[in-house]
């Protein structure tokens, strides 16, 4: 939009243009003196052409593919502070069904599940670790092959957060992890982020 906004030369504005979280915030604060901006159009009709064309281009490449899906509520602080880290034996991420254990997730950000749906999704002679329970919660990645899923756990919440290496164009997937816990959570976070 600077650029724009410089071309027309006119126009005197502070603009700022930032990405984040794959949504495009534009403020614009003190738009001045529109007298002589049509004739500068009308004479410049080239440049003009050009910086609509760039201003255009940045509106829709900040509404592209990396925008933040429905899932997507992060913690707004980082989980490794203050937060315990389970291992990796507390949960673990379903490959097969993901299509239906995400509409099993359309309402609500996590399910307690039985031990016989737990044996369909890991029929790898699981057993439940003794005094918990499965809970299915909702998780994201940018890419289901070069992802790595953490779980945190403090006073009752859980934030899934997963990083992914690859290009941050992607756009995000759901992917359901399952989580051994004592009890249901009492909130879910889920973050997800991207490392090129």
């Amino acid at each position: 939009m600077s650029l724009f906004l410089t071309a027309c030369g006119q126009l005197r504005a502070k603009t700022s243009t930032y990405r984040s979280s794959g949504a495009c915030i534009m403020s614009c604060v003190g738009w001045y003196d529109l007298k002589g901006v049509v004739p500068f159009v009308v004479a410049n009709k080239r440049l003009f052409i050009i910086a609509l064309g760039l201003f255009i281009s940045t509106l829709t490449s900040c509404s592209g593919p990396n925008k933040a899906d429905a899932w997507y509520e992060p913690l707004g602080e980082n989980p490794e502070i203050g937060w315990t880290k389970l291992s990796e034996t507390d949960f673990f991420v379903p490959t097969i069904e993901r299509d239906v254990l995400s509409l099993r997730l359309k309402d609500d950000s996590f399910r307690v599940i039985s031990l016989d749906e737990l044996k369909v999704l890991r029929p790898d002679g699981f057993a439940l670790p003794m005094d918990k329970i499965g809970v299915l919660v909702r998780g994201l990645t940018y890419s289901p092959i070069a992802g790595e899923f953490s779980v945190f756990e403090k006073d009752g919440a859980i934030a899934v957060a997963n990083n992914s290496l690859g290009k941050s164009d992607k756009p995000m997937t759901r992917m359901p992890v399952i989580i051994f816990l004592k009890r249901a959570p009492t909130k879910v976070y889920v973050d997800c982020a991207m490392d090129e």
